[in-house]
């Protein structure tokens, strides 16, 4: 056999000559086994929240009393002194509507006979579609577990916070919306919704996490509150995530991104097409930015103010460097004036590393940092031992402190494809189309037993730039 010689270059693969010949045109590429997924599919406060799905129902709502006051009438007296005047309890009716969430996937005929088999692609068309958009579905839910709860009625638009991704502060945005020329969002602020003085949010400069909610190929709609409260402004996709503070938009309808346009995931400017206001009752709603608005309204029944917490949370704003002793007085006045035991702490990854870097010097751990699989979670003791659980998609400074046996998920249909007429791929060949297309759908919302069982702490400073 002749000697076997080997060229220089790389782009094409290996350049096989044998003598004069070259058996490149007879070479096969040789593929790996699998797809490597590269997104983050971890969602550990969803997961420690979904364990309680015992309340399935039917029919309009669900409707359960809240104890709100006691019998005023007992007190000591005098032998000869007259009974206390008659009292009584008083209850009000807390209601949970439903949740419509939905997820769509559609393929062509020739796409699904182009991979019937592992030979013709990495893997079956619908196969791989209807897992990713099962994995993608549990994504979303668990951003949306940390916004706001749904704005009672007699709420105005400034008290409408929910399924908002962030804000356009920026005064003059550039671009005409073409993949060439995007518009260019430069100054986003508020993600989440959450107000500076709910989260550490330092100037735009600092390109600090403004845009941690947006990801390249989103869907969305775009618009001021009162706008979006009647009809988006326009709508369009996420052609990229420039940095913490900058997002640029392509392809949309109706107007350009303006100052002060909220961002929710949507396609289309008509209400009920989009995200706002049709969310789930998350864990911001917790929070004073949402119960303090005016007359807000949470599960039916307006929120308490002041000093009064019998349907309203704890909340400590912190505005300053991490302190433990904070957490500790969290959990003691939420003990105290509420109703609650809490059990699990959840924050996002850089609290954990400013708890860690404050006391691992100084004191022992109950049990080591789980980093490898399951939840992320630290013992915390304080009067006893508390779960911490990280989460990527906490919000930054910000602590939420649960009773978790004072929260439920009310399900009329968990999560699943929808079957029905007995198939879950649907054809669209009555429209004319050569393609089948076929539904995930959840019909379900966070239930709040109380809300004086739950607390929250914000603006603590974290060290670095997580963004």
């Amino acid at each position: 056999m002749g000697a076997v010689a080997y060229s220089g270059g790389v782009s094409k693969g290996v350049d096989v000559i044998t003598g004069a010949t070259s058996l490149d045109g007879l070479l096969k590429d040789f593929y790996g086994p699998r797809i490597a997924e590269q997104l983050n599919n971890s969602n550990f406060a969803l997961d420690r929240l979904e364990k309680r799905k015992d309340m399935k129902w039917s029919g309009r709502e669900v409707k359960f009393p809240i104890h709100t006051q006691r019998n005023s009438g007992v007190g000591f007296r005098s032998e000869s002194g007259s009974l206390p005047d008659a009292g009584g309890q008083n209850y009000e009716q807390a209601s949970i509507s439903d949740v419509l969430f939905y997820g769509t996937i559609q393929l062509t005929g020739l796409a699904m006979d182009s991979v019937l088999s592992d030979r013709g692609g990495f893997r079956r068309a619908l196969d791989s579609e209807m897992r990713g958009l099962v994995n993608d579905a549990k994504d979303h839910f668990g951003s949306k577990i940390f916004g706001f709860g749904q704005a009672g009625a007699s709420v105005g638009n400034s008290g409408k916070f929910n399924g908002l991704l962030g804000r356009c502060d920026d005064a003059a945005v550039a671009g005409a919306g073409t993949a060439g020329n995007p518009w260019v969002c430069e100054d986003m602020i508020e993600p989440l919704g959450y107000a500076s003085t709910m989260a550490p949010v330092p100037t735009v400069s600092n390109n600090f996490g403004q845009t941690r909610y947006f990801k390249a190929g989103q869907k969305v709609t775009w618009g001021t509150q009162t706008q979006l409260a009647s009809a988006g402004d326009g709508y369009g996709t996420i052609q990229s995530v420039v940095d913490g503070a900058t997002i640029k938009v392509v392809e949309g309808g109706g107007n350009a991104p303006a100052k002060d346009d909220y961002f929710v995931m949507g396609s289309s400017t008509t209400l009920g097409n989009y995200e706002f206001e049709n969310g789930l009752n998350g864990l911001g709603c917790i929070l004073s930015q949402y119960q303090a608005e005016g007359s807000q309204a949470f599960q039916g029944i307006t929120c308490t103010t002041g000093a009064d917490y019998t349907w309203q949370s704890y909340t400590l704003d912190v505005n300053g460097a991490f302190d433990d002793m904070k957490i500790h007085e969290t959990i003691h006045n939420i003990e105290e004036v509420g109703a609650g035991r809490p059990s699990v702490l959840i924050s996002h990854y850089t609290l954990l590393k400013e708890y860690a870097d404050d006391l691992i010097g100084n004191v022992q751990f109950t049990s080591s940092p789980n980093f490898s699989g399951g939840y992320q979670t630290l013992k915390f003791s304080s009067d006893r031992e508390y779960d911490w659980v990280v989460d990527k998609y906490c919000p930054y400074g910000a602590m939420f402190i649960l009773s978790e046996s004072d929260l439920f998920w009310a399900v009329r249909r968990d999560f699943g494809w929808d079957d029905r007429g007995g198939a879950i791929l649907k054809s669209l060949a009555v429209t004319g189309n050569d393609s089948v297309r076929a539904f995930y759908k959840a019909y379900m919302q966070l239930g709040w037993e109380s809300l004086n069982a739950h607390g929250a702490l914000t603006r603590i400073t974290i060290s670095g730039n997580p963004s």
